[in-house]
């Protein structure tokens, strides 16, 4: 969210600036525009040169957005993973092959860190937020606090739904269950893992196209 709102007041200034610029080239018109103000529709010198002044403006601005919207297309995408301590094992093998694609992720809160300063840094440093659900992580206090932050910032939530049979109930958190999520057992880790991949690139594609 705070991206977004940096960049929009990136785009704003330059907006400001730009209209400034304008009104500044048109006070050099205004004394002779009130000297002969009946005859200004007849100039086109005048009319000329304030058109080229607009033009360039928006130049100018078509131009800023396009290199704001390369330089997003050249960073990689930033992935958090939440997941429950006992789990850790199977998130290294997820966070090993996510640094291998050069798909950064965001560690993960520290001993001694503030929680919720900890949680509002990655929140704005990380574009999706991949949530490994297992029994551990459903019976974690910690986790359903985590949870309810990334679920209250908005950012795409990409859930893995794991067991270790995938014949295994488990009840699933009732915001999870109403996305579309990844069913993942240890039958299936690997083809579970290039799934993941081919939904991060999927989105961060759209993502930066729009």
């Amino acid at each position: 969210m705070k991206n977004k709102q940096s960049k929009f007041l990136m785009l704003l200034t330059i907006q400001i600036i730009l209209l400034a610029f304008l009104v500044f080239q048109l006070t050099d018109y205004l004394p002779e525009m009130q000297k002969s103000f009946n005859n200004i529709f007849y100039d086109y010198d005048i009319w000329l040169s304030i058109l080229g002044s607009v033009c360039s403006a928006f130049v100018v601005l078509i131009m800023m957005q396009i290199v704001l919207k390369n330089k997003k297309r050249t960073r990689k995408p930033r992935v958090f993973i939440s997941y429950a301590h006992k789990d850790k094992e199977m998130i290294n093998k997820i966070k090993g092959k996510l640094f291998r694609l050069d798909i950064k992720v965001i560690e993960n809160i520290e001993i001694g860190e503030i929680i919720e300063e900890r949680l509002i840094d990655i929140i704005e440093q990380c574009d999706y937020f991949v949530v490994f659900y297992s029994k551990d992580y459903a019976e974690s206090a910690f986790c359903k606090i985590e949870l309810e932050h990334i679920i209250q910032s908005g950012k795409r939530i990409i859930p893995l739904i794991y067991t270790e049979d995938m014949k295994d109930e488990i009840e699933v958190n009732s915001y999870l269950n109403k996305l579309l999520y990844l069913r993942v057992s240890k039958d299936n880790f690997d083809l579970m893992l290039l799934e993941l991949l081919k939904v991060i690139n999927r989105f961060y594609i759209k993502d930066v196209n729009n």
